[in-house]
């Protein structure tokens, strides 16, 4: 091979590289924030989901919730309310941060609802069967994710 081909191959193998590490990638700011908006074309599990847009797929997890994984108590439960609230419906993500998984971390909204929030709520219904017992729960994790957001601001 000529030295112009190796050069070739190089850049090439570069190119790949580069955009095989962008895939996946929100359109972020510096500072790592940013919107995504598009279709709900996967939920892994209560707190994460797949958002497609402009022909990229992000998985993003959910900010100020941590739902029980599938082989946990009520985690098919999380799973299935999560899946009724997003799948196959427009979302507007607002980035936030990366989680230690390399995950997107936002704030989703779809038809103008909260997920975070309505997940909580969905939990507090199940737990409580008690409106006004979802209501003060949801305020009290509201104000808590508003107050870890405002800290890492």
């Amino acid at each position: 091979m000529t030295q112009n081909g190796r050069r070739c191959s190089v850049l090439l193998l570069a190119i790949v590289l580069a955009l095989s590490v962008l895939e996946g990638e929100p359109p972020v700011d510096a500072q790592g924030r940013g919107t995504l908006s598009g279709i709900v074309t996967h939920v892994a599990d209560g707190d994460t989901l797949d958002i497609t847009a402009n022909g990229q797929t992000y998985t993003v997890r959910l900010d100020g919730i941590d739902a029980p994984e599938g082989g946990q108590a009520f985690g098919r439960e999380a799973r299935v309310q999560l899946r009724v609230l997003a799948f196959s419906k427009p979302a507007t993500a607002t980035v936030l941060d990366r989680d230690r998984y390399g995950r997107t971390v936002a704030r989703v909204i779809v038809a103008g609802r909260d997920l975070s929030e309505e997940m909580v709520r969905a939990a507090c219904r199940a737990r409580t069967g008690s409106q006004a017992a979802t209501s003060r729960a949801v305020g009290r994790s509201v104000r808590g994710a508003a107050l870890a957001v405002s800290e890492r601001s």
